[in-house]
């Protein structure tokens, strides 16, 4: 089991159905689980995906775009020195993709930092350096080491739009994977750990889909779940 399945088999567990079984089909078929001898159930990640530019193009999870360039940033920041004026400033991202590339990235940010560094006064501020990249500069409480440490990883989506938005990326595919063998067993779940933004998910809307329960699971805490 990967990750996800594994937090979906705790849930089941949690719920005390008498028989989980995992891959009745064989490995990599669907379903993922079998629950009862009668409910079918497929797990995948409910994470964010950059929007697809050209009808060819991969979607892509967009932690694949957001974590290499908030490491790449992090790396850079000790090389920016001490703290001016006694304060240290949190540097939060905003990357909504596609990725950019390192050297181009660093440059870019190392300049940008430079002149916010060496400039008066200094306040909280909001710098777009590319189309799709923005760094957003807060004083941190307490002076560090270091002038510059990361804050916060941000993205450009408000939650519940971009829920709904990766849900139908989610369920289609599960949809088109499960075709040709839903008339196997008679009832069908999808179960998504939600690694977007676990939290009040009244006003979601969630266009038609024909499976009979689409669940939300906390992967902080397995026993919390949302049914869509």
């Amino acid at each position: 089991m990967d990750a996800s399945e594994k937090l979906a088999h705790a849930y089941f567990k949690y719920r005390k159905f008498n028989s989980v079984i995992f891959e009745p089909q064989g490995k990599s078929k669907p379903p993922d689980f079998l629950l009862e001898g009668r409910i079918a159930v497929e797990v995948r990640r409910l994470n964010r995906h950059e929007v697809a530019t050209s009808p060819t193009q991969k979607r892509r999870g967009l932690e694949e775009v957001v974590i290499p360039a908030w490491d790449h940033v992090k790396q850079l920041l000790p090389s920016l020195g001490a703290p001016t004026a006694g304060v240290t400033w949190f540097v939060e991202i905003r990357h909504s993709g596609p990725r950019i590339p390192r050297p181009q990235l660093q440059r870019a940010v190392r300049k940008c930092l430079e002149a916010f560094r060496d400039s008066e006064p200094q306040n909280i501020t909001t710098i777009r350096l590319f189309e799709n990249f923005t760094l957003r500069l807060v004083p941190a409480g307490w002076p560090h080491s270091d002038c510059f440490v990361m804050g916060g990883r941000r993205s450009s989506y408000w939650v519940v739009p971009e829920l709904e938005r990766n849900l139908k990326i989610c369920i289609d595919e599960k949809t088109l994977k499960t075709s040709a063998i839903r008339e196997k067993y008679p009832e069908w779940w999808l179960v998504l750990i939600d690694r977007i933004n676990f939290g009040d998910k009244e006003a979601l809307q969630v266009s038609d889909h024909n499976w009979d329960k689409i669940i939300l699971i906390d992967p902080d805490d397995h026993t919390r779940a949302f049914v869509v």
